[in-house]
């Protein structure tokens, strides 16, 4: 995808882009989608990859539905065994009423979702930009999971509980570069 939108769309799970198999977003936006489960701009799924290297994934939400496996991922869900690849863009404006705001990476002890961030932004600047969510506004990574960051910026986004910028519930989380800034929560790990 390199340029228009894909905008204004409900499903249950991936509100705007329900993604098997290989996706990349270098232009234009996913933006104003809504998913009554899981993943309102984006559902990976069944080892699926996402590469970004532009374009913006902005104002999606998801909506805890009650079921035991709702998880959240107002922006982006990224499954199992899925590989989201950021260098560039923008995932910012989403929301969801569980967790992560921005990004949910989701594992278990024998399959893993993986997010490496080496530019772009997750949040921004302004109140519209920010991601909100009960945790982990920008980021909520599920134990076993693994979240890489070399580059990019996390910033701006916020938590009615914990975990403004990324919330690590025993998952890897590797920082080598990039910035966590301006993140609030109201308990802790602002």
């Amino acid at each position: 995808m390199t340029g228009g939108m894909i905008s204004g769309n409900l499903s249950g799970d991936g509100g705007g882009l329900l993604v098997y198999g290989t996706f990349k977003l270098s232009g234009g936006n996913i933006s104003g989608n809504t998913a009554s489960s899981a993943g309102g701009g984006v559902y990976m799924a069944e080892s699926a990859t996402f590469n970004m290297a532009g374009g913006d994934i902005i104002g999606n939400t998801s909506s805890y539905n009650g079921m035991a496996d709702d998880r959240g991922g107002g922006g982006v869900y990224v499954g199992l065994s899925c590989k989201f690849n950021m260098s560039a863009g923008t995932i910012s404006g989403n929301t969801t009423t569980k967790n992560g705001g921005g990004v949910y990476v989701h594992a278990n002890e024998t399959y893993s979702g993986k997010f490496t961030m080496s530019g772009g932004t997750i949040g921004g600047t302004t109140e519209a930009d920010k991601n909100s969510a009960t945790d982990g506004g920008g980021v909520y990574i599920e134990e076993y999971g693994t979240f890489d960051m070399s580059g990019g910026t996390i910033s701006g986004n916020s938590a009615t509980k914990n975990g403004g910028g990324v919330y690590n519930q025993g998952a890897i989380f590797t920082m080598s570069g990039g910035a966590i800034i301006g993140n609030t929560a109201t308990i802790g790990g602002g």
